[in-house]
């Protein structure tokens, strides 16, 4: 949960524990997207393609993930601290895995 006056979650956060997470004490503004990168990330999309990407950043931030890689059919992005932090073209790979 998010408290919106502060923008951390709550205690009673039940949000899943796997993964490479942040700390609680971490804001969640410091690692989850902005609805403005949203849109850039989304935009130039089909509407299919739109949902997938939408859908693929919503559940990586779930499970707290602060590095991660989304993709559509020809293309791919990759997601850090919540800024889109690199892309490309043609088949999605992890080009850089840690």
């Amino acid at each position: 949960m998010t408290d919106p006056t502060r923008g951390t979650r709550s205690p009673s956060s039940t949000r899943k524990t796997t993964g490479n997470h942040p700390p609680d004490t971490v804001p969640a503004r410091s690692w989850k997207i902005t609805e403005e990168t949203k849109k850039w990330v989304v935009c130039g999309h089909t509407p299919e393609e739109q949902g997938s990407l939408l859908k693929q950043i919503a559940d990586a931030e779930e499970l707290g993930k602060m590095h991660y890689f989304n993709s559509a059919l020809s293309c791919y992005y990759e997601i850090e601290y919540g800024l889109l932090k690199g892309s490309g073209k043609g088949e999605w790979g992890n080009p850089n895995p840690y």
